[in-house]
């Protein structure tokens, strides 16, 4: 076997190589463990609020009208901004584990964050003489329950996923599928409930500068960063 080596001799490092550790699963790093910790407590802070939107969450889903009747009832709507606020924070920590955005946690609450002040301006800055007030805050506070779906969906796919070792890939490939869906729904809501005021084509032209555009300009973020 000696003619493997030149000479016959084997030839080694004059230094030992450092050694280097395995890096460590998302999860088990310190800072956010304590960060889903904190996670989970603001959830159980909304927990009996969870409990009385269930039903006109997933009412939502198949009626817009649902979606009008939550807004008009004051009590309903306080939960529900409640909740989607106290929700946003798993989201944010979601993106971040399963790498939806190519942004560190701080960058992906940032872009969230940001996606939501420009929705924000552009909802309060647009006139809309020919939607009832009612209906525009209808068709604006809708997205806030479908955040807290979003939020529920992506725990109890994405958990279990995590713990049974499910690939990376088909994991993120769910957790994109399910924002892509959630998102389509509350457009197809909010363009029902503006298209009940002004008509099918206003509507669609609404939805284009109040929904779509905060979200493409997230995405440009995003592949821009990339």
């Amino acid at each position: 076997m000696l003619q493997d080596f030149p000479n016959g001799v084997l030839k080694m490092a004059d230094e030992p190589l450092a050694w280097t550790p395995e890096p460590q699963a998302w999860a088990q790093q310190g800072s956010n463990a304590l960060l889903m910790l904190l996670c989970g407590l603001l959830l159980l802070l909304g927990i009996r609020d969870l409990f009385i939107l269930f039903k006109p969450m997933l009412q939502g889903l198949g009626r817009w009208r649902m979606l009008v009747y939550t807004e008009h009832n004051i009590q309903l709507a306080h939960r529900r901004n409640k909740l989607a606020l106290l929700a946003s924070p798993t989201i944010v920590l979601c993106c971040n584990a399963f790498h939806l955005l190519p942004f560190p946690l701080w960058g992906c609450a940032l872009s969230i964050f940001l996606y939501w002040l420009a929705r924000e301006i552009l909802f309060r800055s647009i006139r809309h003489k020919k939607v009832q007030s009612e209906a525009w805050h209808a068709a604006h506070g809708s997205l806030y329950l479908f955040v807290i779906l979003l939020c529920l969906l992506m725990l109890f796919i994405g958990v279990p996923g995590k713990l049974f070792g499910m690939p990376e890939d088909i994991l993120r490939a769910l957790m994109y599928a399910l924002c892509i869906l959630i998102f389509a729904i509350n457009c197809l809501r909010s363009g029902q409930i503006l298209a009940s005021q002004c008509g099918p084509f206003r509507s669609f032209l609404y939805l284009c500068t109040l929904e779509f555009l905060p979200a493409a300009l997230l995405l440009c973020a995003a592949l821009f960063y990339i």
